[in-house]
């Protein structure tokens, strides 16, 4: 065999087993290049039977340039809210969290109020509830809001106080850390009455970084601390001296699954 012929024929066995597995594996995904693939992709996303394809169909258009469109973010705005599949619709609400668009706040906080939305909102299970908590902490850091805070503060502080989840709970209260708001830092102060731990770290983790302090998650410290500052806020960022040099993480809860 000639050298050349031979260096092909390594090449070739070295990457059949590549070959092999992504077979196996389905197809790779291809590339979205133009609004025309998207927007096909969004009409597949809506109107296939399979699940499977469904999800595809939205992580191809969320991993595009298309993804925080105005036609992509409506689209999955719809099917966070209607889809059969409670994985599909958890795959747009990460999606909707991604695209950094100031319209996808609405589809994700109408699943948390679900009970009150119980025309336009499937059920959503407790997945889908994390995910959309989670979807809207990437939309806020993104800087997408752009209207007042209190309404979406005080919808994240009734989830935290009473979804009956636990890991929905936890991701409320970490959610809340990005709101310097009078009535965030009363609803964590608050939780710290239900005696569950892993809700009240997370709280007492919020609370430090609003605050700059610590009171070991003791309700009545925190509710004296709040009535006599001044500002609550004025020294939030700050390791409280207590904590200063503590780089432990205490979340061994989070070992044994939400």
């Amino acid at each position: 065999m000639r050298p050349r012929r031979r260096i092909l024929a390594v090449c070739a066995l070295a990457i059949l087993p590549l070959f092999i597995g992504g077979c196996a594996k389905g197809q790779r995904k291809s590339r979205v290049w133009t609004q025309g693939q998207a927007e096909r992709l969004l009409v597949e996303a809506l109107q296939s039977e399979s699940p499977d394809e469904r999800r595809r169909a939205i992580e191809r258009v969320a991993d595009s340039k298309y993804g925080g469109s105005d036609v992509s973010v409506a689209t999955l705005s719809l099917i966070v809210r209607t889809d059969t599949s409670q994985v599909v619709r958890r795959v747009a609400a990460r999606s909707l969290g991604q695209s950094r668009h100031a319209d996808a706040f609405e589809p994700l906080l109408q699943i948390l109020d679900a009970p009150n939305h119980a025309q336009d909102v499937r059920e959503p299970d407790a997945a889908l509830r994390r995910a959309c908590l989670e979807a809207v902490d990437l939309l806020v850091q993104a800087g997408a809001l752009h209207d007042d805070e209190s309404q979406l503060v005080r919808l994240v502080s009734q989830v935290m106080l009473t979804d009956a989840d636990r890991g929905v709970r936890i991701a409320a209260a970490q959610l809340l850390r990005r709101f310097p708001h009078p009535d965030a830092l009363d609803a964590l102060i608050g939780v710290l009455r239900v005696p569950e731990f892993a809700v009240a770290y997370e709280a007492e983790q919020s609370l430090i970084a609003l605050t700059g302090h610590t009171h070991n998650r003791r309700y009545d410290a925190w509710q004296k601390w709040r009535e006599e500052a001044d500002d609550p806020f004025a020294d939030a960022g700050q390791t409280p001296p207590e904590l200063a040099g503590d780089g432990r993480d205490r979340r061994w809860w989070q070992l044994f699954g939400k």
